[in-house]
């Protein structure tokens, strides 16, 4: 695995696994496949995602966030822990990422909001490199469509060397939508993040409403044109509106 040892990690997953059976869910979902969705953790309440991404390696990305109010929240990351591995190159690099994250919304109208936000944070050691900074951060703007049909996302980023991966600019463009199929049941979702580094990636697909506390999402990975990038699939779990028990106590 990576260079934490086996009972740091075993520590990482008893922390994810008892937030995971503590909390409930929020009704926004706060990231589409990979592009932010600008949606805010109301606040005293907890959000959590779990995503799995399948392609020439198996790797976890976690997100918790709390909501402080005024359209504004923070929270933690644990990107690209490799859960199985394979030979390590230049585009999947070894070491995965803890981050802080916060992002603040701001609502134009009733059918146009606008979200920045950041990411930022440290790569576990690596063996004669140690740690490396590692910045993500983004604007996002989100319209929703008339009679309710569906939203789309457009959004500017940028990512440092680190966060990004395998080379390509710091700077990029984000696209992406989430279209009602079927009422609360049954909608689909994708995006895209453009440029040619380790992220650069369009992931095509839906999100299920599993019952009234689960969502989930699952999609194709297409690289963006130039970036060299492994087809592959997403999973993503993601806890779904849950009454007043989503509030913190």
């Amino acid at each position: 695995m990576r260079s934490w040892d086996m009972i740091g990690w075993g520590r990482y997953f008893a922390v994810i696994g008892c937030l995971s059976l503590s909390i409930h869910p929020l009704q926004a979902q706060q990231n589409l496949f990979n592009v932010p969705s600008a949606e805010i953790t109301p606040q005293n309440s907890l959000f959590f995602q779990q995503q799995f991404n399948f392609n020439s390696s198996t790797k976890s990305n976690t997100t918790i966030s709390a909501g402080l109010g005024h359209d504004f929240e923070i929270g933690m990351n644990v990107f690209d822990l490799v859960l199985i591995p394979e030979r390590i190159t230049p585009v999947n690099p070894a070491s995965s990422q803890v981050l802080f994250n916060m992002q603040k919304a701001f609502e134009l109208d009733e059918h146009f909001k606008l979200g920045l936000g950041t990411q930022i944070g440290q790569t576990t050691p690596e063996p004669n490199i140690g740690v490396r900074l590692a910045n993500f951060s983004w604007l996002t703007g989100v319209s929703t469509l008339p009679a309710e049909l569906g939203k789309v996302f457009v959004g500017a980023y940028f990512a440092n060397e680190t966060y990004r991966t395998g080379g390509g600019d710091p700077f990029g463009f984000m696209l992406g939508y989430d279209i009602p199929i079927i009422k609360d049941r049954f909608s689909l979702q994708g995006d895209y993040i453009s440029g040619r580094s380790g992220m650069s990636v369009a992931v095509i697909g839906g999100v299920i409403q599993l019952s009234e506390k689960w969502q989930l999402s699952l999609g194709g990975q297409l690289p963006s044109p130039g970036s060299h990038n492994p087809y592959g699939a997403v999973m993503e779990l993601t806890f779904v509106p849950g009454n007043e028990r989503g509030k913190l106590e």
